[in-house]
């Protein structure tokens, strides 16, 4: 059951609101607020989560926070203990990933997030499989790439990897593959 919104918890909430983003709210960003308590039926009290979630990553702007609300209503968050465990599991995610590539003093930008969730969500690949791209990606190019780590997922993705095993399983058909079809140099002729 939804807490219901009296003007006196209005009042704090804003305040509230605006203690953290430190400064006054604009009608765009009330109406933002508005939206996650009507539209999205976020408790009061995950809407300060989310907001306190947002800062506490240095992203005070209201279009990330709303980015950071729609996907937790997409997930089916909709309460703090479900944030929470969420936030976990993308931290580690996420994290090992940014790890692998040798990137650890920043969050994922954006693009790279993007090819991270569709690694993880919609390739629906472990994790171990996703860090074997990026070591691939690493070895072959000497530097982090998603663009790269992608083209090696989307090839295994078509070829319906699911496990390392498979991975080992298509590197030995690549062998076989090229080993009969590498020619013999020609002899030279004295």
């Amino acid at each position: 059951l939804r807490h219901e919104f009296s003007a006196h918890d209005r009042k704090n909430f804003f305040k509230h609101f605006q203690f953290f983003l430190g400064k006054p709210l604009s009608q765009t960003e009330l109406n933002t607020l508005f939206y996650f308590y009507d539209k999205l039926h976020f408790p009061v009290d995950l809407i300060e989560y989310l907001l306190e979630y947002c800062v506490s990553n240095n992203k005070k702007s209201m279009r990330y926070i709303e980015t950071v609300a729609i996907s937790w209503y997409e997930q089916g968050i909709d309460t703090i203990e479900k944030a929470k465990e969420a936030m976990v599991i993308y931290n580690k995610n996420y994290y090992a990933v940014m790890k692998a590539f040798g990137i650890s003093n920043r969050n994922p930008g954006p693009a790279e997030a993007s090819f991270i969730k569709k690694w993880l969500e919609e390739y629906a690949f472990d994790l171990a499989i996703i860090l074997e791209a990026c070591n691939r990606t690493l070895s072959a190019i000497s530097q982090p790439s998603f663009p790269y780590a992608d083209s090696i997922l989307t090839r295994w993705k078509k070829a319906q990897v699911h496990t390392l095993d498979d991975v080992k399983s298509l590197d030995s058909q690549y062998m076989t593959t090229r080993k009969n079809t590498v020619k013999p140099a020609k002899e030279q002729q004295p």
